[in-house]
């Protein structure tokens, strides 16, 4: 078992996430941000739930809420009603969110500048749409204008939109991802009736040979 944290060392923590126990993870970004996350199960999906910012929340009270979120667990209990109760959030709202975790283990702001700018640049028809009502068909009609000319992008894309999906179903918003590689497969060809059809070896000539 993780040694318990003391208070020099979240004073003093470097980047990166320090276990303080029981679930209780102190996360700090390259910036030098500090804040508290619950790592647990919850439903049979693992999940992280910020407690909130070092600043506001002092690690003994980090600790309290560490064990409500625990005994509401083990009595069977949804430890964060509230949010399971609120709608859907919408795709631009869930990419923050999972942009927000991410970034903590990102060094500068260009990967985190990289993804929001993707976001907005190709994913306008969804950004509004709440999770839970984003179709295959609305991914593949993201992809499909960039996939002919653009097909690493295309790919990056997809694989982007599956971790903000991925997220919404760990947070219990959706229970499906629609740009998993399943969903989207269909997209990378053309319909059939587009495509050229071309042969590997000339055809043999039907002239006879003298």
């Amino acid at each position: 078992m993780p040694k318990p944290l003391t208070a020099a060392q979240v004073r003093n923590a470097k980047p990166g996430r320090h276990h303080d126990g029981g679930g209780l993870y102190l996360n700090v970004k390259p910036t030098g941000a500090k804040s508290w996350v619950f790592r647990g199960t919850i439903n049979g999906r693992r999940t992280n739930r910020g407690i909130g910012p070092v600043a506001l929340v002092s690690l003994a009270e980090a600790r309290i809420k560490a064990l409500e979120i625990r005994r509401a667990i083990f009595d069977g209990k949804d430890p964060f009603p509230t949010r399971r109760a609120a709608a859907a959030p919408t795709f631009g709202e869930a990419a923050d969110a999972k942009i927000a975790l991410l970034a903590q283990g990102w060094k500068g702001d260009r990967e985190e500048s990289n993804w929001r700018n993707g976001f907005k640049t190709h994913c306008a028809a969804i950004i509004d749409r709440p999770v839970n009502k984003i179709a295959d068909a609305d991914v593949i009609a993201v992809l499909r204008p960039i996939w002919n000319a653009k097909r690493e992008t295309a790919r990056r894309m997809r694989g982007r939109i599956a971790v903000v999906m991925d997220w919404a179903i760990s947070e219990g918003h959706c229970d499906r991802n629609p740009a998993g590689k399943h969903s989207t497969r269909r997209s990378r060809r053309p319909p059939r009736s587009s495509r050229t059809i071309t042969r590997r070896f000339p055809m043999r000539s039907s002239a006879r040979r003298w």
